[in-house]
This record gives structure tokens, C-alpha cells and sequence, in this order.
């Protein structure tokens, strides 16, 4: 995956299994960090490795590790407006490649990089005269 979108594909997919982990608690963010660290993958890999994160979520941890994998699926299908049309069940690995087929497809940006296009967008343009240019700074004078 190259360019802005997928970047942001990425981005969004490692802010969303963050906040996954971040709702089942401090010890289990720690031990699942702990597991992927131990295979190898670092938290910057989540989104191209998600495959080895999701065997490693379900092989260490079982339910638990699907119900991580499930919410962080949940988390992304939020941040591109989809719905949730799949349970805790359907094979997750799978939907997270329709996802991103769909968003690199389609050409979407999640909401959280829609709101900082728009931030930079309509930034108040500061103006200054010419005059300002070669006038005296007064505060340079002051002693």
C-alpha cells in the first residue's frame, strides 16, 4: 500500500486497535503488547501485519483476543462511516481486507483526517501591508 490513503488506512487502523485495547484495560494493553512484541511486531506494523496479530490475538488469548480484534474492527468501520455488518464470529481477517479494498477503491479518508484537511483548509489568512515590511519593530526600540 503506498500513498496518502493507505497511510491513512494504516494510521487509522493502529488508533483503532489502540482504543480497542485501551477499552479491555491496562493488563491486558500489557499483555498484548508483550505477546506481538514477542513475535516481532512492532506497534507501527499492526496495520500491514494484521493477519499475525489476529493469530496471535486469538492463539494466546482466545475469546478475549477476538473480542480485541472484533472492537478494533468496530473502531475503523466508524472512522469510514461503514456499517457493522458482521458479528464477533465471521472470520475478521477477511473483513478487514474488504475494508481496505474498499477504502483504497473508493478513495475514503477517515473522519479523523477529514476534520485536520478542513482544519488546514480554512485557516484564517493572517494579512499584513507592505508598510509592515520596512517599518520599525517599536518594541526592538524600547530599552
Amino acid at each position: 500500500m503506498i500513498g496518502p490513503l493507505a497511510s491513512y488506512f494504516q494510521d487509522t487502523v493502529t488508533v483503532c486497535f489502540n482504543v480497542a485495547l485501551d477499552q479491555m484495560g491496562p493488563l491486558a494493553r500489557e499483555a498484548v503488547v508483550e505477546q506481538l512484541g514477542k513475535r516481532g511486531i512492532r506497534e507501527s506494523e499492526i496495520a500491514i501485519r494484521l493477519d499475525d496479530v489476529l493469530r496471535v490475538l486469538v492463539e494466546k488469548f482466545g475469546t478475549t483476543g477476538r473480542t480485541i480484534a472484533y472492537n478494533a474492527l468496530v473502531e475503523v468501520c466508524e472512522e469510514y462511516s461503514f456499517p457493522v455488518d458482521f458479528t464477533q464470529n465471521d472470520p475478521l481477517g477477511a473483513k478487514f481486507v474488504f475494508l481496505k479494498d474498499r477504502v483504497l477503491v473508493d478513495r475514503l479518508t477517515p473522519r479523523h483526517a477529514q476534520s485536520r484537511i478542513r482544519e488546514v483548509q480554512y485557516q484564517v489568512p493572517t494579512y499584513s501591508s507592505i508598510f509592515d515590511s520596512f517599518s520599525i519593530n517599536s518594541q526592538r526600540i524600547q530599552t
